[in-house]
């Protein structure tokens, strides 16, 4: 029989403040339910008999389902409590319980770091609604339907589609761990929970995933840094060199950078408070004055599967017929 599909899309992505401030554009509600729809008759076609969802207030999933008589594949396996992030880490761990074979995640890199807190190896296509996207894809939801029933059904594996996502681990003095999947930011004031974009003025620190000059924020303002090298970084703000980048969409500041440096896999960086942690652009947790965080990037994140080489091995396969 074929494994279960996990599906999470998040009603905020898209919608906060910082489309107001920069010049993005918004994803609706009835974006959302259009392009999940899309994933559920991919899926569908491809073999899939079950999508288990994250539930929440606007039936996302459901209203997707109901338009083309799907129904009966969605299940909802999480009702949501907390209305926030909490909810889709809860998501994510029960779709690892009950094995689906992948999560197909509607969000931007907050929601996929929600994701892998609560599974980190978790076999993930990333549908770019986001703010800032350096994690999600952008890929036709169709598609993103149909390597997830490929996957499902056995078609194509892991090991033929998925890459292994670097995470930055982050252990806070006296506080435990946490993560991000794309950047971790150490800004000097402000407040825990704002969604404001950040001010260049405050930036203190920074460690990136990857560089990557075609991304925004801080893996873009890494590969400006050094454009050839797509490697983990960290950054020390101050004065020196000024950097314009473009932190949101349509939204570019100048930066001073003191220094950046390559980083290893597994190379601890220190950084001390007071400051406020910012991992994958939105404020986390505090850092008490000399509370100290340490930082690393590991080769240990969420799967993310290639969508378009899915698609093409399950073609050579039959999938389709």
């Amino acid at each position: 029989m074929p494994a279960p599909i996990g599906l999470i899309a998040n009603p905020a992505s898209g919608r906060d403040i910082r489309r107001l401030v920069a010049n993005a554009s918004t994803s609706t509600l009835n974006d959302k339910v259009t392009a999940v729809r899309r994933v559920l008759i991919g899926a569908a076609q491809c073999g899939a008999d079950r999508v288990v969802v994250l539930g929440d207030a606007s039936r996302i999933a459901h209203r997707a389902a109901e338009g083309v008589e799907l129904g009966h594949l969605v299940d909802e396996l999480v009702a949501p409590c907390h209305h926030d992030a909490r909810d889709t880490t809860a998501a994510a761990r029960a779709m690892g319980a009950v094995g689906c074979a992948v999560v197909v995640v509607h969000g931007g890199d907050g929601t996929n770091r929600a994701v892998a807190l609560g599974w980190p190896s978790v076999p993930v296509i990333p549908l770019s609604t986001g703010t800032n996207n350096a994690f999600p894809i952008n890929v036709e939801p169709t598609l993103a339907g149909a390597a997830a029933g490929m996957l499902a059904t056995g078609v194509v594996t892991l090991d033929e589609v998925g890459r292994t996502a670097p995470v930055v681990h982050v252990e806070i003095e006296d506080e435990g761990t946490d993560l991000a999947v794309v950047d971790a930011v150490l800004l000097r004031g402000g407040l825990v929970g704002s969604m404001m974009l950040f001010e260049p003025e405050r930036l203190g620190a920074a460690v990136v995933t990857r560089a990557s000059s075609s991304s925004l924020g801080m893996c873009g303002l890494a590969g400006v840094l050094e454009p050839d090298d797509p490697a983990p970084a960290s950054i020390e703000f101050g004065e020196g060199r000024a950097v314009a980048v473009p932190l949101a969409p349509g939204a570019f500041e100048t930066v001073g950078v003191q220094r950046a440096t390559k980083l290893r896999l597994g190379e601890v960086i220190e950084w001390t408070g007071p400051g406020v942690l910012a991992f994958d652009g939105e404020r986390s947790r505090k850092l008490q004055d000399g509370q100290r965080a340490w930082l690393r990037v590991e080769l240990d994140g969420p799967i993310v599967i290639d969508v378009v080489r899915a698609v093409s091995l399950g073609a050579t396969r039959g999938a389709f017929g």
